[in-house]
């Protein structure tokens, strides 16, 4: 009996220790940097091979549990630089419009003191002290000859432990390459932050770059304020027509849902007919292709959004992909600066979906809408089975999916545009380090 019993407890302490071995370095996803004083990093490259200067993304938890002192002299560097953000071309377009803007709308108070918090979150921005918190983002510039030996994984491989890293994985930066993809795949890539930050950095760029780079920025933050204190005008860019979108966007998504059967059905009947040998008139239109329109708003959207005077205008399309169960809304955002007379487009970003991403009752809901039964009915006396109009419902749904989705990185954008060393949402710290520190202890992570 107390030999079954050791033999019981040894098997269980020889699993646990196989369980928590480490993965080798070159099943991981992280690219890996050893510095001439023995640091060791462990992150993702953002540079090409060979560069004079490469920037290298961790997580700052990461770094802030094994490099504490290097975390200690990124978070000076980078205050430091913000103290000289302060002199920036930003702050004094901004700073001017503030002034003018109280005097040419002194009934605005809350408008003008939105911006005035804007300006204030800048020019605070380098008095922020070295003890902040620790940043969830860390982007590290290292000079080659700083650099001993690194390894670096595949582009693809290297482009999962980014998202990893963006995303806050804990502990991504042990795991394997087969793991991490798995929960990637478990959270799915439409739910991920994405955008992995450039190569170029802002110190390698021109003055007259920096200049355009800081107008973006400007035009950007009085977007916010016109969306939220001024009128927005949102038009819905279906089969070539710009359509009102005055409604809630509950209602707005349940219509639309209505009118895209109607046009699956339309679509049904056009090809009953031809394959009779009749025709149904001219062939319906294609659907708008996303991201192909103007940088400059079309005349007909631009008449009807100087007619409702706005300060901002919304243009949403929709793809279908039925046979996929699929969706994506596109939403294009135009604005223009006072005294400025085209409507330029500043933002543009897309949601998507998959029915493996819509409830039972989000369908539920779309199914007993009434615009959604008469199309129901339709269906029926055509003779059309339940799952064609199933699979109709469902991308209905999608398309309301996307659309939350799309809606939810149009606030990210916005918010992002700010310079306040945020990237959609998580906080992000970039510095050059021409002297790293030794640390005191050996890191936790080997």
């Amino acid at each position: 009996m107390k030999r079954i019993i050791w033999l019981v407890l040894h098997v269980s302490v020889l699993a646990r220790a196989v369980s928590s071995a480490e993965v080798p370095l070159r099943q991981r996803a992280i690219d890996v940097l050893i510095l001439e004083n023995d640091t060791r990093l462990l992150g993702v490259s953002l540079s090409p091979p060979k560069s004079r200067e490469t920037r290298f993304l961790m997580r700052g938890a990461w770094l802030q549990d094994n490099a504490p002192n290097l975390m200690a002299t990124i978070k000076e560097q980078a205050t430091k630089a913000n103290s000289i953000e302060q002199e920036s071309a930003l702050i004094g377009m901004l700073s001017s419009y503030v002034q003018k803007f109280r005097t040419n709308h002194p009934d605005n108070a809350e408008h003008a003191g939105y911006l005035q918090e804007r300006l204030d979150g800048l020019l605070s921005a380098g008095k922020l002290p070295v003890e902040q918190a620790v940043p969830d983002v860390v982007i590290l510039r290292l000079a080659s000859t700083q650099i001993r030996r690194q390894l670096r994984q595949s582009d693809h491989v290297r482009r999962l432990a980014g998202l990893a890293i963006l995303n806050q994985f804990d502990d991504c930066e042990k795991l394997s390459q087969a793991d991490l993809q798995v929960q990637l795949q478990k959270v799915g890539l439409s739910q991920l932050r994405q955008d992995l930050p450039g190569e170029s950095h802002p110190s390698q760029v021109a003055d007259d770059k920096a200049e355009n780079l800081a107008r973006q920025q400007f035009v950007r933050i009085l977007l916010d304020a016109d969306r939220i204190f001024g009128s927005t005008c949102r038009l819905i860019l279906q089969s070539g027509q710009y359509l009102k979108n005055d409604q809630s966007s509950a209602v707005d998504l349940q219509q639309l849902t209505a009118q895209m059967l109607t046009g699956q059905i339309q679509s049904q009947l056009q090809d009953l007919l031809n394959e009779g040998g009749g025709t149904l008139g001219p062939a319906a239109p294609q659907k708008p292709v996303a991201g192909k329109l103007s940088s400059l708003l079309n005349p007909v959207a631009a008449a009807i959004a100087d007619r409702e005077h706005a300060n901002v205008v919304e243009v949403t399309q929709m793809q279908m992909n039925p046979s996929a169960g699929s969706a994506s809304v596109l939403i294009d955002v135009y604005y223009r600066l006072p005294g400025e007379t085209s409507w330029k487009l500043t933002i543009q970003v897309t949601g998507a979906a998959t029915s493996r991403d819509i409830s039972v009752a989000q369908k539920q809901r779309i199914a007993n809408d009434p615009q959604v039964q008469q199309i129901t009915q339709l269906f029926g006396g055509l003779g059309s089975s339940g799952a064609d109009l199933t699979k109709a419902i469902s991308i209905g749904a999608c398309v309301e999916t996307a659309q939350t989705r799309a809606a939810e990185k149009l606030t990210q954008a916005l918010k992002a545009g700010l310079p306040n060393n945020s990237q959609a949402g998580i906080s992000v710290v970039e510095a050059a380090v021409s002297d790293v520190p030794v640390e005191d202890e050996k890191p936790r992570d080997r």
